[in-house]
């Protein structure tokens, strides 16, 4: 037996089987990179997530400010004169609704804007949620005549 049919046997023997093995090594490694990039996506996905539900968050924070301090404004003026002088009625109750959306698309920045317009296309229309929301909460002139009593010193 000579070294070349000695090789030549050995190269039939090792071959297929260093073939199968190679074989496996590149999926197995292809398999790693493919889960490697999905992870990578997946945690990059969840941050830029984490990022837009900040923004979102904040920009809701301030929609609910403004329209709770627009929803006031007209109620200290507008609404509470109106029943004080008994011509509260629909019509002036679609006037306050509109001065308060109208108030509060003013004093929205243009940064919570941008953010909620992506997430409710129609702006006025959440914000007039908003305001349907907060009228309940407005205080009115008996609400306030009752704290005021209740804290009062002459009450106790």
């Amino acid at each position: 037996m000579t070294w070349g049919t000695l090789a030549a046997d050995a190269a039939k023997t090792v071959l297929p089987f260093a073939a199968t093995a190679l074989t496996g090594l590149i999926a197995k490694g292809w398999q790693y990179l493919i889960h490697l990039e999905r992870d990578l996506k997946v945690t990059n996905d969840a941050q830029a997530n984490a990022l837009i539900q900040q923004g979102l968050d904040w920009a809701t924070t301030e929609a609910k400010t403004v329209v709770e301090d627009a929803v006031n404004m007209v109620n200290q003026t507008l609404v509470n004169d109106a029943k004080a002088k008994g011509t509260w009625d629909a019509n002036m109750a679609v006037q306050a609704f509109q001065s308060a959306l109208t108030a509060a698309e003013t004093n929205l920045s243009a940064q919570a804007k941008a953010v909620l317009a992506q997430q409710y296309p129609n702006l006025a229309q959440y914000l007039g949620l908003l305001i349907d929301a907060f009228v309940p909460l407005a205080p009115t002139k008996t609400t306030a005549k009752a704290t005021a009593a209740a804290t009062s010193p002459a009450a106790s």
